[in-house]
């Protein structure tokens, strides 16, 4: 795998845009991996191996992973807030629990976009193609939902997916849910 990978990374130059050379690097690996695992690995490798490439994607990378831990914190925590279910019902943790209710509704307009874009410093017509993005990842999860229910429909609790559908019926199946 490693020298497929090196060899990928080895026939892709680095455009003027990193991300267009790693989408590149990432098309060619999927052609090569129909696994997920394997096919994460195979392109790390490429990266890796062309040393311009991965430093300038590592700050960006960094930036994602960091982001995704806040978003996902702010989430448990205003899951929490919600619910009305605070971690520690003492007085001393319901005050803790009000106070970061607060600090997180201050903090609810400084959403930042994918695109670097704040919500607070947006004009309302920015947030069309972010509200549009927004429905597009929701209609492509509904999507995945379906297919999943679709698999699920045709297995027992105990059955491994591979051995009751085909990659042709699964392939059918998702061209009859996504209309494509």
């Amino acid at each position: 795998m490693v020298s497929k990978a090196k060899k990928a990374a080895a026939d892709a130059s680095i455009s003027a845009d990193p991300e267009q050379t790693l989408h590149s690097l990432a098309r060619r690996v999927v052609m090569e991996f129909t696994d997920p695992v394997h096919a994460r690995e195979a392109l790390a490798d490429s990266v890796r191996a062309m040393p311009e490439l991965y430093d300038s994607l590592r700050a960006r990378l960094e930036e994602t992973a960091f982001a995704s831990a806040i978003y996902s914190a702010r989430h448990q925590i205003l899951h929490k807030i919600k619910t009305g279910a605070p971690q520690n019902k003492s007085p001393r943790g319901l005050a803790a629990m009000a106070s970061v209710a607060r600090v997180i509704e201050e903090a609810m307009l400084d959403w930042t976009f994918p695109s670097g874009k704040v919500l607070k410093e947006m004009k309302g017509a920015e947030l069309d193609p972010e509200i549009e993005r927004e429905h597009q990842q929701v209609e492509g999860h509904r999507k995945n939902e379906e297919f999943f229910r679709a698999i699920r429909k045709r297995t027992d609790d105990d059955e491994i997916v591979r051995d009751k559908v085909t990659p042709a019926e699964a392939r059918a199946m998702w061209r009859r849910i996504s209309g494509k």
